[in-house]
């Protein structure tokens, strides 16, 4: 063994993560353990300096570390971030090979920072291992950015495709874009790695978007006023009818527009047969795939988050159900359908020859905004067991003179599905086919628990209730064609629940149809949705217990406990007589959400403080103005005592921070009250303090609070904050 000085950026987090790994470390355990942890721990949130004797495993740990922590930064372009990744693997594999118990700090520095650029999220995950292992596993990360690398840098289709499907046998690359995007400018076709923490292991690579996640309505007319290649980038979707809005959505890392590659350039059914995988957020499908030049797009999944459900079952005009759709949709005309929509089934796009898709996509865009434009031709829809279809082709030529000279050809064509339900039994096989299966995640769905992964189907959900039985005519005016798989943020939840009570609502008050064209094409609009905030719950009051005191003096506050319950906050306090006993009565609130997520909410960095030991145990009440107590900067007062010694006295109180997901939730808008002068000031019962009750107003919690004098008289100063919306 050898030692190196190695400075490593650590967190509280980070530290309790390198503690669990030292801990499941075979050959490091007990005290060697528990020593290096606490350096950590021991230094906060700032850089440390550890002087260590690592051993083999204590080196992996390193690595891990230093792969995990690794900051975000997204200054260079995809194929630089990978080339550089690349070239510092391919460092630290020497460094291993040549002594895989001592690693460079410039190396292993050099290495973090380089895998951080390449993820916009998460880092490779680098376990404990033997040497072996995890030289075979650093060679396996090499070559996927060796030919991550090549993918980026040919820049035509079918070079890409045939690359992508080099290594998406193992369903490695599940995704290839060649849509423009804001983040990395237009760079045309490029695998996007998502490095996930959870990974089992180098291979796998999950799929990330790079189109915009946001949906826009779109019309495609005779003007050219805004180009194709923007609309489909944008909507992903298409109408069948002449000069009609479209509904559409192109989100990746939704099951709705779930991409992958393969060699094969026939069509697939993205949801006949396929294994449908739940992650923290989306439904992602694993068995599709398609090649660069042809993608469908799922019908069948759709998704909606807690904010725009919660709109959702506010529905009871069609006012209401025009500004839903206006925040969270976008809608379509369709004559032809009773019920349900128009989805995107297929897409393809292809050109003439193997266009270099940098300059394609620019050019394509010049020319269709000069151009004529195109005009969407109307079809008529056919299909059978409830589902219609309709198919659309459309050319186009443009001139890629600023790049090339050249002229191309373009080929888009593209199928579109939708329900045509006009009664019961057609909705309910429409819902129970292998295409058009719209799904609610039933109660208790847990992420990180595949037994917990399973499906309801929508009508099923609703069948149960018999009121929606006898009235089933009126569930397609809330259902429309949004037929939705709803995916909450929170781990456990009744969704069932949910769908029941926004059905029923629409029984009790139906909305008005105003046209029997309308039909809502429900696409979500993930980027824009709104963010879950914290809410007070109902006041409670709970007790401290009953001792004896009234009559006595200061000190004998020090029996009397105030703690607000498990994850409450504190709103004001009284203290209560009977007979020579004394008590607190105590006000609190649970914190909630708006989405009903109050398991999100935790309570972090709690924290004891006091305020200074003073004069006073067997004292006038006076004496207890010199005690201010206050919560620092967003933080909320859960609990306080009296502490005596000897003649002195302080209050020690409790403090801490509400989180939401482990983002911090800031208190805005300090407020000072006061409780009504009362006598008190010169007197030595304890029991004079009955006549003030602190209480903040409506909305706010409790932070401080402190006694004051004037004369004879005293008060309460109730310092206050409201939770951030």
């Amino acid at each position: 063994m050898s030692e190196s000085n190695t400075q490593v950026v650590s967190t509280s987090k980070d530290a309790e993560e390198i503690e669990m790994y030292l801990k499941d470390t075979a050959k490091i355990g007990g005290e060697a353990a528990q020593n290096y942890s606490k350096q950590f721990v021991k230094k906060g949130v700032d850089s440390v300096t550890v002087m260590q004797t690592f051993d083999e495993n204590e080196l992996k740990v390193l690595i891990f570390k230093a792969l995990h922590s690794a900051d975000q930064q997204q200054t260079k372009s995809p194929e630089a971030r990978i080339a550089e990744a690349k070239e510092e693997a391919e460092k630290l594999r020497k460094e291993l090979v040549d002594d895989c118990k001592v690693i460079n700090e410039s190396t292993l520095k050099s290495l973090n920072e380089s895998l951080a650029k390449v993820s916009t999220n998460n880092c490779w995950t680098l376990k404990p291992k033997t040497s072996d292992v995890l030289l075979t596993e650093l060679e396996t990360l090499i070559s996927k950015l060796n030919v991550v690398k090549e993918s980026c840098t040919k820049g035509t289709y079918a070079s890409n495709a045939d690359l992508v499907n080099s290594i998406s046998s193992s369903s490695a690359c599940k995704a290839v874009h060649f849509i423009n995007d804001e983040k990395f400018g237009n760079r045309g076709a490029r695998c996007f790695l998502d490095f996930k923490q959870s990974a089992k292991q180098f291979g796998d690579i999950d799929l990330k978007p790079l189109a915009r996640s946001h949906i826009v309505e779109a019309t495609f007319t005779s003007s050219g006023e805004n180009s194709l290649f923007e609309k489909l980038r944008e909507t992903g979707g298409g109408s069948s009818a002449a000069s009609a809005k479209i509904a559409g959505f192109y989100s990746a890392g939704a099951g709705a527009a779930s991409l992958s590659s393969s060699s094969s350039t026939q069509h697939h059914s993205s949801s006949t047969n396929s294994e449908q995988v739940i992650t923290n957020r989306v439904i992602k499908e694993k068995n599709a795939l398609y090649n660069m030049n042809s993608f469908s797009m799922s019908p069948s999944k759709f998704v909606i988050h807690a904010d725009a459900l919660q709109e959702l079952k506010e529905i009871d005009t069609n006012n209401k159900a025009k500004a839903f759709l206006s925040a969270f949709g976008s809608h379509v005309l369709l004559t032809d359908h009773i019920t349900g929509g128009i989805f995107i089934q297929t897409l393809d796009i292809n050109f003439s020859s193997a266009v270099n898709i940098r300059k394609a996509e620019g050019a394509f865009a010049k020319a269709t905004e000069k151009s004529a434009g195109f005009s969407i031709a109307s079809s008529l829809i056919g299909g059978s067991v409830g589902v219609a279809t309709t198919s659309n082709l459309e050319n186009s030529s443009f001139s890629d003179a600023l790049n090339s000279g050249e002229t191309y050809k373009c080929n888009i064509s593209y199928k579109t599905i939708g329900p045509q339900v006009t009664d019961l039994s057609t909705f309910t096989v429409a819902l129970g086919s292998s295409n058009m299966t719209h799904c609610l995640i039933s109660n208790g769905f847990n992420p990180d628990d595949s037994a917990t992964w399973v499906y309801t189907p929508v009508w099923d959900v609703a069948a149960r209730n018999s009121e929606i039985m006898k009235n089933y005519k009126t569930v397609p005016k809330l259902l429309r064609n949004a037929w939705l798989s709803l995916i909450l943020d929170n781990k456990k939840v009744n969704l069932e629940r949910f769908m029941i009570s926004a059905v029923e609502r629409c029984l009790n008050e139906p909305m008005q149809d105003d046209s029997s064209d309308w039909h809502y094409s429900w696409a979500i609009k993930l980027g824009l949705r709104k963010k879950d905030t914290v809410v007070l719950g109902e006041k409670s009051t709970t007790y401290s217990t009953w001792d004896e005191g009234a009559t006595k003096g200061i000190l004998f506050l020090d029996r009397q406990h105030v703690q607000a319950p498990k994850n409450s906050v504190l709103l004001g306090f009284h203290l209560e007589r009977y007979g020579n006993n004394i008590r607190y009565q105590i006000h609190s609130a649970p914190l909630g959400t708006e989405m009903n997520r109050a398991s999100s909410i935790s309570f972090q960095h709690v924290k004891e403080d006091h305020t200074s030991w003073e004069e006073g145990a067997e004292k006038e009440l006076a004496f207890l103005d010199r005690h201010l107590i206050k919560a620092g900067d967003n933080r909320v007062l859960i609990g306080f005592v009296l502490q005596r010694s000897g003649d002195k006295i302080r209050y020690m109180y409790q403090t801490a921070q509400v989180h939401l997901e482990d983002e911090l939730v800031p208190l805005i808008g300090e407020q000072t009250d006061y409780s009504p002068w009362e006598e008190g000031s010169e007197k030595r019962e304890i029991c004079f303090l009955d006549r003030h009750h602190v209480c903040v107003p409506s909305g706010r919690v409790l932070t401080g609070f402190g006694i004051e004098r004037k004369d004879w008289q005293i008060r309460y100063k109730i310092i206050s904050r409201a939770l951030s919306k």
